[in-house]
């Protein structure tokens, strides 16, 4: 719909795919914002939205379609990816109990069974951060990246590029290149801990190397958004709750080259059984 946008009025297939997408995406905006700003209260903390309302009276371009706009890139951008993700590294639990398993006594070391996960403990937390990371560069839920375009000319190695030229960043090759990642298609989150067991730096090749959400200043300003949710939505659910496959159905495989590639890499569905932790 954006690279083609005649197609949103055709009177059939992407057409009306597009005007019901709107719809549905206009009730829920619906719910999302124009109830909270109907119930706003200044003195209150209600959300990113409650606090984008409160804003408004410091920040004079801070209109509600300003609000609304933020929202549904919330939404869209982050919403989608993010879930796709969860559901991705639960696939590789189903068949990784040993990474399950670190992971479990990393929240048990760290924060326990009682109280509920913080974003606090992230950066205690190696082993658990170490397996997000392998999780988001093994399935590289983007694989073409974002598409930008170039603003000027530029010479890159032995390549003219002229301005306006259209962009897209190969994030599933440079995850999977044998030259940088040695085994790219087995899932080891150990690859981003040094022998002390501590997160790699930032500066390090390994770390250089992984950008499922680009690089750089036109990067996903969302990163630290999505990586935050999957924590907490992670760790709270291996604080309480061991998974495995379920009886009834096979397990799919989850070798990321055997998803369905939209514009996302999505896993195949997959029943979970959940069991309460002793």
């Amino acid at each position: 719909m954006t690279l083609f946008p005649f197609l949103r009025h055709l009177p059939f297939g992407y057409g009306r795919l597009y005007r019901d997408h709107k719809r549905a995406f206009e009730r829920y905006l619906y719910f999302m914002f124009e109830i909270p700003k109907e119930r706003f209260d200044s003195e209150s903390s209600g959300g990113c939205v409650n606090e984008l309302l409160r804003l408004q009276s410091e920040s004079p371009w801070l209109k509600d379609d300003n609000i609304r706009g933020i929202v549904r890139e919330i939404v869209s951008a982050g919403l989608g990816t993010t879930s796709i993700s969860v559901l991705a590294f639960f696939l590789i639990l189903l068949h990784r109990p040993d990474v399950m398993k670190k992971i479990q006594q990393e929240i048990d070391a760290v924060i326990g069974r009682e109280r509920p996960p913080r974003l606090t403990d992230k950066g205690h937390m190696p082993y658990t951060e170490a397996a997000t990371l392998e999780s988001l560069r093994y399935y590289t839920v983007l694989p073409l990246g974002v598409v930008h375009t170039t603003t000027r000319e530029a010479q890159f190695r032995d390549y003219f590029i002229p301005k306006h030229t259209v962009i897209f960043t190969n994030s599933w090759l440079a995850h999977h290149d044998e030259a940088v990642w040695g085994d790219p298609w087995e899932y080891r989150p150990e690859r981003f801990l040094d022998e002390n067991g501590r997160l790699l730096p930032a500066d390090s090749e390994l770390m250089k190397s992984w950008f499922p959400f680009g690089t750089g200043k036109r990067a996903c300003f969302g990163e630290p958004f999505a990586r935050c949710r999957i924590f907490l939505f992670i760790t709270t659910l291996l604080q309480h709750f061991n998974f495995r496959p379920c009886a009834d159905e096979p397990c799919p495989s989850y070798d990321p080259r055997t998803f369905q590639s939209n514009i996302t890499l999505i896993a195949p569905k997959f029943k979970v059984c959940a069991f309460p932790r002793n």
